[in-house]
């Protein structure tokens, strides 16, 4: 008997289970995060600020059933309820953009984010398992608006290590991301975030240079990759641990002082009025 979605979770919760297994996977996956990060730090990690890619089938209540199996707290803030960050938005942050100076005056912060001036990005993410392209319109580290995208499994750095006499697949990757950057052609690129653990490989970024050559000015994409420490692989929980240090001073309406870490601490955190 095949059950629907709905009919599937309340099934399982029924029985005392989760509402689906990929909910199993995902605070497995979380818990052995923390664990790893606890061995390295050698500290316990308890609260932890989490950037994920999209996943349109992951739900606000899965989420929050992930976090409840992990035995983790995910870090809130007056711009955050313990919602993961998205991807982008993590990198954003991880590259410097998007953030405000003055993050221990949460009026200052905020007034000092309405003069960000907002972007044109185009986020590639190469992984073994794909090639994902989004273009995106980046108000700050903590706001974006998605505008195309296009996911590739054909093109993830897998398929090009079976078969590396195949010699369309870096054309084909190419043209791949170029459709995404010039979809939508009056929201002209104007910064490049590239993410995963083969970002980084030269055959993949000549492909990319290559492609853009002829409808962006790649010189001027190309600085902040080459910011020494930058890192592709790691760019977005950079970001996430710069939000999760901010996170942990923001007491809502309030200037940091010395009164301010009291109220964080008599809070879990946040504010009276952030939870």
């Amino acid at each position: 008997m095949i059950l629907s979605g709905a009919i599937s979770r309340k099934w399982r919760n029924l029985r005392g289970l989760p509402s689906t297994t990929d909910i199993v996977t995902f605070s497995e996956f979380l818990t052995r995060l923390g664990n790893y990060a606890s061995v390295a730090l050698m500290a316990p990690v308890t609260q932890v600020a989490v950037s994920l890619p999209d996943l349109p089938n992951l739900l606000s209540d899965d989420w929050a059933e992930i976090v409840d199996l992990s035995g983790l707290e995910v870090l809130k803030s007056y711009k955050t309820r313990g919602q993961p960050l998205n991807r982008l938005n993590a990198a954003w942050a991880g590259m410097g953009y998007g953030l405000c100076e003055y993050w221990r005056d949460i009026d200052a912060c905020e007034e000092e984010e309405e003069l960000i001036v907002p972007k044109f990005a185009l986020e590639l993410s190469f992984t073994g398992d794909e090639l994902s392209a989004h273009k995106s319109w980046v108000f700050n580290a903590h706001n974006m608006y998605r505008i195309a995208s296009a996911n590739h499994k054909y093109l993830g750095y897998d398929s090009w290590r079976s078969n590396p006499s195949n010699s369309t697949f870096w054309d084909s990757l190419g043209k791949a991301v170029v459709d995404v950057a010039t979809s939508e052609p009056e929201c002209a690129i104007e910064e490049l975030v590239i993410m995963g653990e083969y970002a980084e490989d030269k055959n993949f970024l000549d492909a990319v240079w290559k492609a853009l050559g002829d409808v962006v000015d790649v010189q001027k994409l190309w600085q902040p990759l080459q910011v020494s420490g930058f890192s592709a692989e790691f760019v977005a929980a950079r970001g996430a641990a710069e939000l999760a240090k901010r996170w942990q001073g923001e007491t809502w309406d309030c200037v940091e002082e010395e009164w301010c870490d009291d109220d964080r601490k008599s809070d879990g955190g946040v504010g009276k009025e952030g939870i």
